[in-house]
């Protein structure tokens, strides 16, 4: 109920997300880069499995830095824009009510699904 139904397939395409997503296996740093899940991966034993070494935060902050350098109105814009361009809203509200009801016909999650139903009385109450 996270949007990954709704993105994985978008980032990986629908096969791989449909292996991925019913088996529950696991991806491995490679195939992870190679099916674009992933954008970069170190070897095992590299300078970047030292302790205290934090190649992760080293390129973020290169990017924010690349980032601070463009327009950021229109970068906001542009990075608004792209979730306009598909019906991902949609699909992600769709996801939300299939999960809900994956929640309540479980039996599993009976206090998650008693707060959602108040949260729905509540606002039926309050539109009346």
């Amino acid at each position: 109920m996270d949007g990954g139904t709704v993105r994985l397939p978008q980032i990986v395409g629908q096969g791989v997300a449909m292996d991925l997503m019913l088996t529950g296996r696991a991806v491995k740093a490679q195939e992870a880069l190679r099916i674009h899940l992933a954008t970069c991966c170190y070897p095992a034993g590299s300078a970047y499995e030292v302790v205290n070494e934090s190649p992760a935060l080293e390129q973020a902050l290169a990017l924010t830095a690349l980032l601070a350098k463009h327009p950021q109105t229109c970068m906001r814009n542009d990075r608004l824009s792209t979730h306009f361009a598909n019906p991902i809203r949609e699909a992600m509200l769709k996801e939300f009510e299939l999960g809900l009801a994956t929640v309540a016909a479980s039996g599993e999650f009976k206090e998650v699904t008693a707060f959602f139903q108040q949260q729905q009385n509540k606002k039926r109450d309050h539109k009346l």
